[in-house]
Parts: C-alpha cells; structure tokens; sequence
C-alpha cells in the first residue's frame, strides 16, 4: 500500500537510513526557485519511502538510499532515486515530512519550501 502525501518545496534534498521494513509513503512536491538565475522557475515531482523511515517522535533521518523512487527535473536534469539519494527528510511528531534535501540539487538557498497537509 503506497500512502500519496503533497509537499511544496522550497529546498529539496533527499536521504534513507538502511533497510526499514513498512508501508511505501509517497509525496508530491513543488519547487519554486526565488533568487539566482533560476528565479522564477518552478518544478514538481514526487518521492517515495519507507515508513520504517520516520524517527519515533519526529526527527531528521540522512543518509543514502532513503528513498525508493523519485521522479524530479530541474533546470533540464532529470533526478531519480539513484542520481539524487542522498541528503535527509525532516518530520513533525506526527511523521510528516517537513524538509527535504536532494543531495545532488543545493536548492535550499534559492527556492521556497511548503510542506502541505498529507492526503490521505
């Protein structure tokens, strides 16, 4: 059972801690990039993990292969769980997502993040 959340994204990085055995948990996100010479671009796209993932209480978890798919281009680069898994994911207490970090993309000063209530 894949669990579908949204996430708007104003920084993206991406990260897994080992194998963890749970349901797949998938969110949409949005980029829109607000300063440098992307300012005005906006992306989508979504990524998929464990639920085994998600710290007791809340937490930031970064490592590699966190995540099982991914589906994101920025700036004419296509990303996939294999070129862009690496960073970390942020959650609330309740185990959403809050923050994500694409290892390979430094968007975290040029883009604005809303995480979105998760659906479902």
């Amino acid at each position: 059972m894949t669990t579908r959340s949204t996430l708007s994204c104003a920084t993206v990085t991406m990260a897994m801690s080992g194998a963890a055995s749970g349901a797949s948990i998938m969110y949409d996100f949005r980029v829109d990039a607000t300063s440098g010479v992307l300012s005005g671009d906006t992306a989508s796209g979504n990524f998929t993990f464990d639920s085994g993932t998600i710290p007791s209480g809340g937490g930031t978890v970064g490592a590699t292969n966190l995540l099982t798919a991914l589906s994101f281009r920025w700036d004419g680069i296509t990303y996939n769980a294999s070129t862009a898994n690496t960073g970390w994911l942020t959650f609330n207490a309740r185990g959403r997502v809050t923050f994500l970090v694409l290892g390979t993309i430094a968007l975290h000063w040029l883009a604005r993040l809303t995480v979105l209530p998760q659906i479902g």
